[in-house]
């Protein structure tokens, strides 16, 4: 009829709300009252989540677990090493003389973030940032590098109040170097996505038609070097408040409704989601005596280090130790559909469930959004990292949408 999930919020091995109960009303039967524990009834064993569920080992089909992770914001570096001749190329004109002009081309896009700052004509929200800066005779990489620093800084000084990149002289492998070659361009929010990035000349004959006639335009020099991509941080209290526990007055007010489940602010959540099959009986419509099941999904959010531990063990103890399959990129609204005679297999074996799923997320990949590299790994003549799939090319704003996440909440 519809699908059914839950998404509960776990932050320690007992239930706050039993604190301060007098003896007369059972603290003695309840002051050690777990939020989870494992129950035995003969051979079976069951886990047991105050005001949630109980699950036995026959009815959970699948057990996934997503460790938390941190947010990453996207680097890309620039070699300065052929621009600065530029300054004395016949075909370069500027306001001084022995001078040219270079530009770096940036394009921005945002993945989990409706930043109105981004907002523009196209679907996805994105946003160009241009900083343009003059090539003078005699300059070397570290003059440079520190030049470009200090015209985006003022540039942004003057159009936001607080910077969107981050913009500064650095070594090769994108750190910060008073005596670095290359600048680098890094972004301030997690939810960004570096799309464009451009090194650029301006040559004032780009467009000749004659003699007389002709026309300037930038030229690309070559491709910023993509050392990381931005990436949007899972179990953060940051990802939590934005899409599972909005902070609405409902959920901030005194003395709110399930007060024990707010995220703990620097706190850092590992995901558990159960899927529970259970034989419902003859409940079908389409058939006389149509025995039918119910397939739930149950999501757990649980905090970091002791109490995760003990969850993970509790849930190991009740369906087996291997049970448990640890995805890199999976979200509790992921859904696989099975066929009618997997579900019916199933029911007493976990491992069709597991499979299935398996197999259809490809939940042994890693996740390609970690890979780093340095400019100085390169290929010869490519400025784009080897091995890393998403690509930082010079592409029109209109294009795809670039590192998209997974959990169906954050737009682009």
């Amino acid at each position: 009829m519809f699908k059914f999930s839950t998404n509960t919020l776990i932050n320690s091995l007992f239930v706050p709300g039993f604190a301060g109960v007098s003896a007369a009303e059972g603290a003695d039967a309840i002051k050690d009252h777990r939020r989870f524990w494992v129950e035995t009834k003969g051979e079976e064993k069951i886990l047991r989540i105050a005001k949630h569920f109980k699950f036995n080992k026959k009815n959970v089909v699948a057990a996934y677990k997503r460790a938390w992770e941190a947010p990453q914001l996207f680097k890309v570096t620039f070699d300065l090493s052929t621009i600065i001749s530029k300054y004395d190329n016949p075909n370069t004109i500027s306001v001084a003389e022995t001078e040219g002009t270079g530009r770096i081309e940036l394009y921005v896009r945002l993945s989990g973030s409706q930043n109105s700052y981004y907002a523009n004509d196209f679907v996805f929200k994105g946003k160009p940032f241009f900083v343009e800066f003059p090539i003078k005779k005699g300059d070397t990489e570290e003059v440079l590098a520190k030049r470009i620093a200090r015209i985006a800084k003022k540039y942004q000084n003057m159009v936001y109040e607080f910077p969107q990149i981050r913009v500064y002289a650095s070594d090769d492998k994108g750190e910060p170097s008073e005596s670095g070659k290359f600048v680098t361009v890094a972004g301030t929010d997690e939810y960004q996505v570096i799309h464009k990035a451009e090194l650029q000349w301006y040559n004032e004959t780009a467009m000749s038609y004659d003699c007389c006639a002709s026309f300037g335009a930038f030229e690309e020099e070559n491709k910023g070097a993509l050392v990381l991509q931005g990436h949007e941080g899972f179990g953060t209290y940051r990802q939590i408040i934005k899409d599972l526990r909005l902070p609405t007055a409902a959920n901030t007010r005194w003395n709110r409704i399930v007060i024990d489940e707010a995220p703990i602010f620097g706190g850092h959540y590992n995901q558990y989601t159960i899927k529970m099959c259970v034989n419902r009986g003859i409940m079908g419509s389409d058939a006389v005596g149509e025995v039918t099941k119910s397939l739930t999904t149950h999501v757990f959010y649980v905090l970091d280090g002791e109490v995760s531990q003990a969850f993970e063990a509790a849930l190991k103890e009740v369906i087996g130790e291997d049970a448990i399959q640890e995805v890199v990129d999976k979200d509790y609204d992921d859904y696989v559909k099975m066929s009618e005679k997997d579900v019916e297999a199933a029911f007493d074996d976990a491992k069709v469930t597991r499979d299935v799923q398996e197999e259809a997320h490809g939940s042994a990949n890693e996740n390609n959004t970690d890979i780093t590299a340095a400019p100085n790994a390169l290929e010869e003549g490519k400025r784009q990292p080897t091995g890393v799939e998403t690509e930082v090319t010079g592409s029109e704003e209109g294009g795809d949408n670039e590192g998209g996440d997974d959990t169906g909440e954050g737009g682009n």
